[in-house]
């Protein structure tokens, strides 16, 4: 484990971003870029541009099958959201083709990863933020660093499931009381390789960090829908979905009727789950 963070600064190690992806990025940092430069770029990405589809004529957005192409899509959804979204897809697909092992359910990990972005859109919602498309990209994406951290140290990281999972403790605990290189670290080191804009680096750096959170309203809200997530037992996070008291004791401060069964809450974060189903269809394909 002592040199995993050798082995994040070479590159061969670092899966590379598809063409057109780093083409999104690339609009994302440069005004100058156009929707139809990125609609030409796209759209010769056959399984990019497949995906994106899929997704936008989904129950997700509600279109049924009326959308035909990306300039469509852009028209329909906004220039944002589809740079958001085609991220989103970019690498959850990418991340998606690792194989689960008999401690570390991939399947289960991305129920949570998709119960913690249709978590994040209600909690937004609640506390007034308007972004909810990309908080939703936020939560899919910020335990990106787990599926890395398996990647290059398997051995270690499933000793630490196995430690968390014993002592009833969340993973995050587990990594920072033994002074270890972290899995929101490893993620930030990948996004900033991968040159993300920095609203989502932070939220994969800082998503178990409160303190930060409070002053950051993308941390915030991915830290409490994680936690709301693994307090509703959406998915499983590889670790097993274990809240300290800390945690539940902020929960219950900001939404105090969250956690009754039939409450609104839960009501909308089940529906959000359910028109989330496509990202699990495109990862359950392995990317496909």
């Amino acid at each position: 484990m002592a040199d995993i963070r050798s082995r994040l600064r070479d590159v061969s190690q670092i899966p590379p971003l598809p063409e057109s992806v780093e083409y999104v990025l690339k609009a994302m940092r440069d005004p100058q870029v156009s929707a139809k430069d990125i609609t030409e770029v796209i759209s010769k990405d056959v399984a990019m541009s497949s995906k994106l589809l899929k997704v936008v004529n989904s129950a997700y957005y509600g279109y049924r099958g009326n959308i035909t192409s990306v300039t469509h899509a852009i028209v329909m959804l906004g220039f944002s959201t589809v740079k958001n979204l085609i991220l989103g897809l970019a690498v959850s697909s990418l991340m998606g083709n690792v194989e689960s092992s008999s401690e570390f359910d991939l399947k289960e990990f991305w129920l949570h990863c998709i119960g913690v972005g249709s978590t994040a859109k209600v909690v937004a919602r609640k506390m007034g933020f308007r972004e909810e498309e990309e908080f939703f990209i936020y939560g899919l994406l910020h335990d990106v660093g787990k599926i890395l951290f398996y990647q290059l140290e398997r051995d270690s990281f499933l000793e630490l499931l196995r430690d968390a999972r014993a002592e009833e403790r969340p993973f995050w605990q587990i990594e920072l009381e033994r002074g270890l290189f972290p899995h929101t670290s490893i993620g930030y080191e990948l996004f900033t390789f991968w040159k993300m804009p920095e609203r989502l680096v932070n939220v994969v750096a800082y998503h178990h960090d409160w303190e930060v959170g409070e002053n950051d309203k993308e941390v915030k809200v991915i830290w409490l829908a994680d936690v709301l997530t693994r307090m509703f037992s959406i998915g499983e996070n590889g670790a097993g979905n274990f809240v300290d008291d800390n945690e539940m004791v902020r929960v219950r401060e900001l939404f105090p009727d969250a956690l009754e069964e039939d409450s609104d809450f839960r009501r909308e974060i089940e529906e959000e789950m359910n028109k989330a189903e496509v990202f699990w269809e495109i990862l359950r394909r392995g990317g496909a």
